[in-house]
């Protein structure tokens, strides 16, 4: 064979596999909606020219893209187009600088491909997603606690002071009480990230102030027969006089660990904020109406 013989064919080589992996390439999905279990979803775009059949790469928006809002609990994705995963967030990844994800392709449960995926901040509001396919078993499942309100929501507002309405029990925590409102900013297995604010523009408080996440065992604190100082305390500190927001981080969602591993797919705890008022910083009063449910769900 001549030299430029050769040299053709190895053009024609280069060029054939070039040709392959373009193929492959373009058989991928060239836009994503990733999603925490259907609450929170961000539009992702191919990064084609970092990307493999073994390695993609996304640039996704950080914020918010779906519709939804607290009261309906709902978050759409319909018309969204493209691939759909539902994601469970694992936290800090040791090593990667960025947040560990385990994904599950399409409708959570339905056995497709799931990925592992390393998201890292290149610069508000585009983040970057790394995924390999899981090497977990599909009988694997990975859980966490999903929210409702869904997550970057605040709970509904409400006009400060609510009519006093007395309670039919003789019993319980009056509705005039209300004044918080809350917000679930992130949630990774037992651990929930918390926001919360006076509803109405009512400002921050005016002194230093005991707080008190509390778990319930009715839907609601409002006549529910229960003494606050009765039920039991996820977190406690006090509320620094002057700061609009009470900002919370790691908060256990079920009493400990051991409780929420052994807890069924569809378990549900209910946790809300209570505070020190006029009667003292350290008696409990003031409270959120609208507490957050929380509910166990696993992918795949």
């Amino acid at each position: 064979m001549s030299k430029t013989a050769s040299i053709l064919s190895l053009l024609f080589l280069v060029g054939a596999l070039s040709w392959g992996c373009d193929e492959q390439l373009e058989a991928l999905p060239q836009t994503l909606t990733i999603d925490a279990l259907g609450q929170t979803g961000r539009a992702c775009e191919l990064d084609k020219k970092r990307s493999s059949a073994k390695e993609l790469h996304w640039r996704c928006a950080a914020q918010l893209t779906a519709d939804g809002t607290a009261g309906g609990g709902e978050v759409s994705f319909e018309g969204s187009g493209g691939t759909h995963w539902s994601c469970i967030d694992l936290g800090g990844f040791e090593g990667s600088g960025g947040t560990h994800w385990f994904c599950s392709e399409g409708a959570p449960g339905n056995g497709l491909q799931t990925w592992d995926c390393v998201e890292t901040t290149t610069g508000a509001p585009v983040s970057d997603w790394t995924c390999v396919p899981s090497s977990l078993p599909l009988e694997q499942q990975i859980c966490t606690a999903v929210s409702q309100p869904p997550l970057d929501l605040w709970t509904n507002e409400f006009a400060y002071p609510l009519d006093y309405v007395p309670c039919q029990n003789g019993s319980g925590v009056p509705v005039d009480h209300a004044l918080y409102l809350g917000r679930v900013d992130r949630v990774s297995g037992n651990r929930a990230d918390l926001s919360f604010m006076k509803t109405g523009g009512e400002g921050p408080p005016s002194e230093d102030i005991n707080y008190w996440v509390l778990a319930l065992n009715a839907e609601t604190f409002v006549c529910s027969g229960e003494r606050l100082e009765d039920l039991p305390v996820r977190a406690s500190g006090v509320w620094r006089g002057g700061s609009d927001l009470l900002q919370l981080t790691d908060v256990p969602i079920w009493k400990d660990d051991a409780t929420y591993a052994a807890a069924p797919v569809g378990a549900f705890q209910t946790l809300a904020l209570v505070t020190g008022g006029v009667e003292g910083p350290t008696a409990r009063r003031w409270f959120q109406l609208e507490p957050f449910v929380f509910s166990r769900a696993c992918l795949p």
